[in-house]
């Protein structure tokens, strides 16, 4: 055999497999022989291709296709895929029901037993449809519905009688119940009248309270301008501040403090210094203290220095006086009218 036939083959046999697997996918085994009926609905509620057809709660078939009748859009038919060997009788109900809250759907063959002959179905028959929704599933008929009704009522009513009677005692657990539960709702009661009387009572104080957040968020509105600006300019000088080489600001602050520490510490010696020497002088003798302590030495200092002044003032107002000398003929003296040496001392 030749390549060619071998690829040729293969795409057959690919074909096939690929054909086979798409039909199981949809629900049709085409190794099975199965025959086709259809079933019309006003509404099917959601049901797509895929679903599962079954009788009993046994998987018989599959809904092959979903699709309006051309003829009445109003109308949509169902095409279902049986096994062949299932004998449906032409009276069969295809119901769809849905099977639990989540919307999940199948579709239930109901009929009440085999057939034979005429009175089974052949492939291409219709049956007839319904939909049953989640309640009616669960529940049943109208009629089963006011069964479970009548029998909820006959029960409700005599646990009702008996919670009554069990009530009316105040030693029973659901009498004490009961008083507890008044009593809860007495005081609620209270609580209730009290909070009433309370807001009643500071109406006039909550209304200032509504008007001062009003007008502060009157205010807080008109001035949301400058609080965007306070904002933007505390994120910008933030930006600086990250922005600064503080390791090196703090280096140079903390050079500068050394060096306010060794200006106070020779200051600390300069004034230890001068409070020595000061000590020295009240203490000492030398001319310095003798300056300071000898009360004599001053008075004579004192004097010297005011005869200094009485000659220079002398000399001021006679000048010739001292000229004089150099002449060979001296001067007599006069002494001046006002001599400041006969002058009374202000000391």
């Amino acid at each position: 055999m030749s390549n060619e036939a071998k690829i040729g083959l293969l795409a057959i046999v690919t074909f096939l497999l690929l054909f086979w697997g798409y039909r199981f996918v949809q629900g049709r085994n085409i190794l099975e022989s199965d025959k086709v009926l259809y079933a019309e609905y006003a509404d099917v509620g959601g049901l797509r291709e895929g679903t599962t057809v079954s009788r009993s709660g046994v998987k018989v078939g599959t809904v092959t296709d979903v699709y309006l009748k051309p003829e009445d859009l109003k109308t949509v038919i169902v095409e279902l895929t049986i096994k062949e060997d299932l004998p449906i009788p032409t009276s069969t109900i295809a119901e769809i029901a849905t099977t639990d809250f989540l919307g999940e759907k199948r579709v239930i063959l109901k009929f009440d037993g085999p057939c034979n002959g005429a009175n089974c179905v052949k492939n291409g028959d219709y049956l007839k449809g319904s939909l049953k929704g989640v309640v009616a599933n669960m529940v049943g008929s109208p009629e089963d519905v006011k069964e479970y009704v009548d029998v909820v009522k006959e029960g409700m009513g005599e646990v009702i009688d008996s919670l009554s009677q069990s009530a009316g005692d105040e030693n029973s657990a659901i009498g004490k119940t009961m008083a507890d539960v008044d009593l809860v709702l007495q005081n609620l009661k209270a609580t209730t009248a009290s909070l009433n009387s309370l807001i009643n009572r500071n109406a006039g104080r909550i209304d200032d309270m509504v008007r001062d957040v009003e007008v502060l968020t009157n205010t807080l509105e008109k001035r949301n301008a400058e609080i965007e600006s306070i904002i933007v300019n505390a994120d910008t000088f933030s930006k600086q501040l990250s922005g600064l080489d503080l390791s090196e600001t703090l280096s140079s602050t903390e050079g500068t403090i050394n060096s306010l520490n060794s200006t106070l510490a020779s200051t600390d010696k300069a004034i230890a210094e001068l409070s020595g020497i000061i000590t020295q002088v009240k203490q000492g003798d030398g001319t310095m203290a003798k300056l300071i302590n000898d009360s004599d030495l001053y008075d004579r200092l004192n004097r010297t220095a005011k005869n200094v002044d009485l000659l220079m003032q002398d000399v001021r107002l006679n000048p010739k006086r001292y000229t004089t000398v150099l002449r060979k003929k001296s001067k007599e003296y006069t002494r001046p009218e006002n001599d400041p040496a006969f002058q009374p001392s202000g000391n």
